[in-house]
């Protein structure tokens, strides 16, 4: 059975807080679809059954948001640590080992007091005795007997954790360094027992027996009285394993190989090990033991000094890369962002310049549409004039005219105005009547001056334009009113006449029945067309 509490109201929250004075209580704030949750489950559930002494609780934010909202919680996984009622810390995420190092931390807080205690009239030996404070070890009451014990941390000099900060292949090269710094040390200092050694032997044997015991020597210590294998093991711990254990694969002897390692260009690769390898194998002490010192307490501080001046170089060093690297990264930003603003201004132009097009476009596509509209205008009021023409005619017997003014219409009908007026422009055939008059109007005209048979009206319409109709002498303001309407489809309108005095033609007053002739508007007058 989990040893882990759900919590199901805000009361039994509050509750669970009050009453575990002193114990210190983790509450997990979860959600069933977040699947960090539901790998931290597991792992709280094994800490609530190591923890014997800590209340692990866990609370459904879906069921329970107003206890997650008052808690301050943001995301899940939520871990919150309370103890007396007070809220300690809390981690956000998935990070069980930051949550069980808080349970320790905080589970060691509290310790009780156990024991008798003392009273006023206890004796001084009593103070000492067990019932008393001194000589006692006190334990939580509620600690688990069986959690393990944490143990301290080792104490590592400056050197190593400077050493940790940095990357593996530069500290692996700064180690390297400084043992190739001993065995040049040790090349360079002789041994004072193969000395000895060769001095005895030259008192006491032959120079056989000399050679075999220098070389003897050599082979078992060195300056320092290290052996050869313990020499092989601390440069083991320096060089490139995997490369060494492929060169010995390769049948070269683990000495040679360790030599190549440590004399190869670094980083070492196996290809230069082996170039190495091949130029040097004619040597003639490419088979003697690697010499090797070991330090003293002043070559110890000397290294510890080296060692800081090469972690200050890197240092140094990273520093300037870095600084080098944002430099050229911000010239980079910078750079890419006068690019988009050029772009941008660019795309902008070309945006203002296309709307411009568009708009020329549009402007003489409804200056064209405008034009057109007048011309059937002026379209309409020629047939309108020349069926009136047909009508008088008709009435009046003029069949010649007649036939002459028909085909006129017929001809306007079918060409259109332009192509009409330019026919006639060009010495077409022109109305008979203009051509052609009755014998009693040329009569007439030798006695007197002809009076004008048609009354020229101009109208300005409701939206600004003009058009001009011929009308009898004797037809009434209402016709004109019939035949403005029946051009421009609307009758809800009245004219206004500019005279002295102004006046106003509507179909509800009595002056719209009066003609032209009788309102002065024979031969020529002018209309404006108004809203009522």
């Amino acid at each position: 059975m989990s040893k882990v509490k759900e919590v199901t109201s805000d009361d039994e929250f509050r509750g669970y807080l009050r009453n575990s004075t002193g114990k210190l209580v983790v509450v997990d704030f979860f959600a069933e679809w977040c699947g960090p949750c539901q790998m931290a489950k597991p792992i709280f559930e094994e800490f609530a059954s190591r923890y014997s002494n800590v209340v692990f609780l866990k609370v459904d934010v879906d069921k329970h948001n107003g206890i997650a909202q008052k808690e301050g919680v943001q995301g899940m996984p939520t871990f919150i640590f309370y103890k007396n009622n007070t809220k300690l810390t809390s981690v956000v995420g998935m990070d069980m080992q930051k949550v069980e190092r808080l349970i320790n931390e905080y589970g060691d807080s509290f310790q009780a007091f156990q024991g008798g205690g003392r009273t006023l009239t206890s004796s001084s030996a009593g103070s000492s005795s067990s019932g008393g404070l001194a000589g006692q070890v006190y334990k939580n009451p509620w600690a688990d007997e069986n959690r393990p014990i944490r143990q301290p941390k080792p104490q590592t000099d400056d050197m190593d954790e400077d050493l940790d900060d940095l990357d593996d292949e530069t500290r692996k090269a700064i180690e390297l360094s400084l043992l190739q710094q001993k065995i040049k040390k040790a090349v360079t200092k002789p041994s004072s027992t193969s000395a000895s050694s060769t001095t005895q032997a030259g008192t006491t044997s032959t120079t056989e027996t000399t050679e075999g015991s220098a070389t003897t020597t050599s082979q078992e210590n060195n300056t320092g009285g290290l052996t050869n294998e313990q020499v092989m093991a601390e440069i083991e711990k320096t060089v490139d394993t995997n490369i060494l254990k492929e060169l010995m694969e390769m049948e070269f002897s683990k000495l040679r190989a360790v030599k190549a390692l440590l004399n190869s260009p670094q980083p070492p690769s196996k290809e230069a090990c082996i170039e190495w390898l091949l130029e040097h194998q004619e040597d003639a002490d490419i088979d003697e033991p690697i010499q090797f010192t070991v330090e003293t307490e002043e070559d110890k501080k000397k290294r510890a000094e080296q060692m800081k001046e090469l972690l200050k170089q890197k240092r140094i060093e990273n520093k300037r890369k870095m600084e080098e690297e944002e430099r050229k990264s911000q010239k980079e930003r910078e750079l890419k962002r006068r690019e988009q603003g050029k772009q941008s201004q660019e795309l902008l132009e070309r945006m203002k310049e296309e709307q411009a097009k568009r708009d020329l476009e549009l402007k003489k596509k409804e200056k064209q549409e405008e034009k057109k509209e007048k011309l059937r205008m002026k379209q309409l009021l020629e047939e309108d004039k020349l069926r009136r023409k047909i009508e008088r005619l008709r009435q009046e017997g003029k069949t010649t005219e007649l036939a002459q003014v028909e085909k006129d219409l017929f001809d306007l009908q079918k060409m259109g105005l332009k192509a009409y007026l330019a026919r006639d422009t060009a010495g077409g055939s022109g109305t008979p009547t203009s051509s052609t008059s009755t014998p009693t109007e040329s009569s007439s005209s030798t006695t007197a001056p002809a009076q004008p048979q048609e009354s020229a009206i101009r109208v300005r319409l409701l939206d600004g334009t003009t058009i001009t109709a011929k009308f009898k002498p004797t037809d009434t303001i209402k016709a004109v009113h019939a035949h403005i309407a029946s051009l421009i489809k609307d009758s809800h309108f009245s004219f206004n006449c500019p005279g002295v005095p102004p006046k106003t033609y509507s179909l509800t007053s009595a002056n719209i029945n009066k003609t032209l002739d009788e309102e002065g508007l024979h031969p020529r007058g002018q209309l404006i067309c108004t809203r009522k």
